[in-house]
């Protein structure tokens, strides 16, 4: 994807403000300043560069399967920022910064979890036993988790950089991703400092039209990137089935009846208790006589009476 200089200019992205806002730290990327308008006018090619640079940060972190955080809480960046972000289905943060929302992740994520159980409870419309005061305290309650945390409920870890409309006017968010080595993508216009950002892009952080333009490109990129990175999921997944081992199907014989196994095992006992009396009869000398017992004991009787 290649930019274009003279979309940037049709967007107001070359604006600055009046030189008495000026922060000189913005120097480098300062072209001059409109006599007509008394605003300082940035430097389009340098813009052009630097924007192109970050944006190729962004698609290498899709490529590695990160996430971007959209950050724009001004009023002029809200919708267009959290359209954008909901697009590709990237997190956001367009209402309020939330002291601690990335350093202290474990509490918000909390938080989030609370405004998951509340939104199925609404949805279920388990009210019972509320009264009506309290059923308007719970929607109430409801309605500010999502205004301050519904951008960021499926982000389930610390995002891999932050995409900031306005550096100034983020300082907070700054200043946190800094704490903990999140790289920053920042919009920084004339009257803003560009410490604390990895990735300045020069440009006017005021006019829709502007805003517009560098949060389409940031999700044009994030779009592509995920499309590819579709592709190649599905190629990995097609070759573990290629890969993963045949499974044999064994078919299980129908169970034997009852009845007919006990009949086997009477016939089996039957079988092996004549062979035992054919080798005990063997065994036994032919010459030996065998005295009924019948017999015997009337022969003892009839010596007894003698």
């Amino acid at each position: 994807m290649q930019l274009q200089k003279l979309e940037m200019f049709s967007c107001g992205v070359h604006f600055g403000h009046k030189p008495r806002y000026w922060n000189p730290q913005t120097e480098p990327y300062v072209y001059g300043k409109h006599p007509e308008l008394d605003l300082h006018i940035i430097d389009l090619d340098k813009s052009l560069i630097l924007f192109d640079k970050a944006l190729q940060f962004v698609r290498s972190t899709v490529q590695a399967r990160g996430n971007v955080l959209f950050v724009g809480t001004k009023r002029n960046a809200q919708e267009v920022v959290k359209a954008y972000a909901e697009l590709v289905g990237m997190p956001y943060v367009t209402s309020r910064w939330l002291g601690g929302m990335l350093t202290n992740f474990k509490t918000i994520k909390k938080s989030v979890e609370a405004l998951t159980l509340m939104e199925e409870q609404f949805q279920a419309g388990r009210f019972e036993g509320y009264t009506k005061k309290e059923r308007l305290t719970f929607v109430r309650r409801l309605e500010k988790l999502r205004i301050n945390l519904g951008g960021i409920k499926a982000m389930k870890s610390l995002p891999d950089v932050i995409f900031v409309v306005d550096v100034k006017h983020e300082a907070i968010a700054i200043a946190e991703a800094n704490k903990l080595g999140i790289p920053v993508i920042g919009i920084v216009d004339t009257n803003a400092s560009p410490a604390g950002i990895d990735y300045v892009v020069p440009g006017n952080d005021d006019s829709v039209s502007a805003i517009n333009y560098y949060a389409k490109n940031v999700a044009k990129v994030i779009g592509m990137e995920q499309e590819k990175l579709a592709e190649v999921i599905k190629r990995e997944a097609a070759d573990r089935a290629a890969k993963a081992p045949k499974i044999i199907k064994i078919e299980a014989k129908p169970a034997e009846p009852v009845e007919e196994i006990e009949a086997e095992l009477l016939e089996k006992v039957e079988k092996t208790m004549k062979k035992t009396v054919k080798r005990v009869t063997k065994a036994v000398s032919k010459d030996d006589e065998v005295v009924p017992v019948k017999k015997t004991v009337r022969k003892k009787k009839i010596e007894t009476k003698e």
